[in-house]
């Protein structure tokens, strides 16, 4: 009797072990997925959708009761494996996306691919620019939402400390989507190659004197600004835009340069409206900030378009924010 008990107690034992090893090997291969990331993502993307959908005649309907549900994703680029200091710890409703990686190299395409990728969703989850998300009645200046926020840790900062532009938009190139499409062309409609970003900084040059001794490699990422960086983009409404332009110069450290800059692009740079500014802080002799581009859509009213600024990297710092002049901010800081 014992040995026959044995003999079916063991299948089953082999049974269960075999089933809790499964589990557990899907579970070490799934479990890294950020699956709330994409869940947000596209909840953020379909909230887009629902608010210009439902936004139709003289009530505007979608823009006044449906609230967009994005929230800003927060991503940390880790050696250690510890979090950053910039968030609080992360829990289910504040979760923070950790990027762990290995040595210099791996650690600064790390942050070149996040930083990619980051623009490149952000840019589809907000529908390209081709949908006005902005709330009912909105007459202010800049409306703004902050996809991601990018912060590192001790070791990754150490080891990388800088990343010039350049790589960024040379990257931006390099990567492709599922369509083929490389993301630099994909956000900035019109650049055939990441040196168009050489003519708008030599551009900026000429009306901005706090430039004029600053180089194009000058215009780096520092790894080690305080807060990190943030990832954002704008959009306001046609008529604002006279009353959003403004002199080139400084506001409270910040290098700022108005539309009278559209005229010093050159050809071939830009499509639809070429209207950049320059925002972001000198320090050290290094250009930490991003160019912001305004692209004009009509719209399919006269006077009711819009312009959009694709996804553009800024220091995550109040005198930064401060001078994107923006009204409003509909995601979670």
């Amino acid at each position: 009797m014992q040995n026959k008990r044995g003999t079916v107690i063991m299948p089953v034992i082999i049974a269960v072990l075999g089933i809790a090893i499964f589990l557990a090997i899907i579970i070490y291969f799934f479990g890294g997925i950020p699956w709330t990331s994409t869940i947000d993502k596209e909840a953020c993307h379909n909230s887009i959708i629902q608010r210009a959908t439902f936004n139709a005649g003289p009530i505007e309907a979608g823009k006044n009761n449906i609230p967009l549900n994005c929230k800003t994703e927060k991503v940390c680029i880790t050696e250690s494996g510890n979090d950053c200091t910039e968030y609080p710890k992360p829990t289910r409703k504040n979760p923070v996306t950790k990027v762990e990686v290995k040595g210099n190299e791996d650690a600064r395409e790390a942050v070149l691919d996040q930083i990619a990728d980051s623009m490149y969703e952000c840019h589809r989850m907000l529908g390209e620019g081709k949908i006005n998300f902005m709330p009912h009645g909105y007459t202010q200046k800049n409306y703004c939402l902050i996809c991601t926020r990018l912060a590192f840790d001790t070791e990754v900062e150490q080891q990388v400390r800088k990343i010039p532009y350049s790589a960024i938009y040379q990257h931006l190139q390099q990567k492709h989507d599922p369509d083929g499409r490389n993301y630099l062309s994909y956000i900035h409609p019109g650049w055939e190659n990441w040196q168009a970003s050489i003519n708008t900084f030599d551009a900026m040059k000429t009306m901005i004197p706090e430039m004029k001794d600053l180089t194009f490699e000058d215009w780096q990422m520092d790894l080690t600004h305080e807060n990190g960086y943030a990832i954002i983009v704008q959009i306001k409404p046609q008529g604002s835009w006279v009353a959003a332009a403004g002199a080139a110069g400084v506001v409270g450290g910040v290098l700022i340069a108005g539309t009278a800059i559209a005229a010093a692009i050159p050809a071939g740079g830009l499509s639809l409206v070429a209207l950049p500014a320059f925002v972001g802080l000198a320090t050290g002799g290094t250009l930490l900030g991003g160019i912001t581009y305004w692209e004009l859509y009509p719209g399919e009213e006269e006077g009711k378009g819009w312009f959009y600024s694709p996804p553009t990297i800024y220091p995550y710092d109040i005198p930064t924010l401060s001078s994107l002049d923006c009204t409003s901010f509909e995601t979670a800081p």
